[in-house]
């Protein structure tokens, strides 16, 4: 008794992915502006600077804007007063209320002169980017940090703002993407999303749900088992969260004929046993080789998928090579 080689076509996917690192100083805030591109899910603050924001409150006629962009734990932001107020120095504060004052967190390393520009006023302006720790980032969504701003008419502050998160809609980070898949296997198609609190897989505009053959409908990785060529279509989710909804792009899911043949056991008695999946109810045909010669393939089987077949000629041959095809 001898023990067959065997070939089998195997088809798979590989999906790469590139990722971007960025680097931020870890000490004070540069005058470099934001630091790197978004890698990751981000999150938006806005803060609006008044003497009446300061605690206790000022007369100050100055007002100033700033923006912060949470991109994991790197923290990217500019800042500065209306023109022309000079700022004398200031930084980030908390964690402490609306109301409350709190120790600084990071100092700004100074202001930068813009000049007018194009109609626009001009007027100073900090701005750069630092890592934070988990618990810095939390105090930071939680609305506890703030910005205070000292003049020389001010000492101890002449605008002051908190700083809030923008609400957004959730939107994808990447995915989903095209794929093609043979009948008969398990399909997946995924996405990375932002800021979704709930996911609605679609397929051709029509919400899917969770069935025998179908688990995800409702989460970020919608997959299919067995999938069939009445599968095929588009393929997109509707993200959800308190601010309202988005719809992802749409990702074509091909579905193909081909059978997938797999070994599905092996016994020294009786043989090795086949698997065939494909197209339900379409005929295919398992063909044998001894040596893989295109003129000896010869059939062996045919039947319906999905089957198993036995051979128990692979006991007494020295080299046994299969594949599956569609039956004409």
């Amino acid at each position: 008794m001898k023990t067959p080689s065997i070939l089998l076509g195997l088809f798979g996917m590989l999906l790469a992915t590139n990722a971007q690192f960025v680097a931020a100083p870890n000490t004070h805030f540069p005058n470099s502006g934001p630091v790197g591109p978004s890698t990751t899910c981000h999150t938006d603050f806005t803060v609006t600077l008044r003497g009446t924001n300061e605690v206790p409150p000022n007369s100050s006629g100055y007002t100033g804007l700033g923006w912060f962009m949470l991109d994991g734990l790197l923290l990217n932001f500019d800042v500065g007063p209306d023109a022309p107020m000079i700022p004398a120095g200031g930084g980030i504060y908390g964690p402490a209320a609306e109301g409350s004052n709190g120790p600084m967190i990071f100092e700004f390393a100074g202001f930068y002169f813009e000049p007018p520009y194009e109609g626009t006023p001009g007027g100073y302006d900090v701005g750069g980017g630092l890592w934070l720790s988990v618990e810095q980032a939390e105090q930071l969504k939680q609305g506890l940090w703030y910005v205070n701003i000292t003049s020389a008419s001010y000492p101890d502050g002449e605008l002051r703002g908190q700083i809030r998160p923008v609400p957004a809609l959730p939107y994808v980070f990447s995915g989903p993407t095209d794929i093609e898949a043979s009948a008969g296997t398990i399909t997946c198609l995924s996405l990375q999303a932002c800021g979704a609190q709930g996911y609605q897989w679609q397929k051709d505009g029509v919400n899917l749900t969770n069935q025998a053959r179908i688990t995800g409908a409702t989460s970020a990785n919608l997959c299919l088992t067995d999938v069939q060529p009445w599968d095929a279509g588009l393929y997109r989710v509707t993200l959800t969260n308190t601010n309202g909804s988005t719809n992802s792009p749409t990702a074509l899911l091909s579905v193909t004929s081909n059978a997938t043949l797999r070994v599905a056991g092996f016994n020294p008695t009786s043989g090795i046993t086949l698997s065939v999946t494909g197209v339900r109810g379409l005929n295919y045909t398992v063909q044998a080789s001894a040596d893989l010669a295109v003129s000896n393939w010869g059939p062996v089987v045919t039947n319906a998928a999905p089957f198993t077949w036995t051979d128990s000629v692979s006991t007494n041959v020295p080299a046994r090579f299969y594949r599956a095809v569609l039956a004409p």
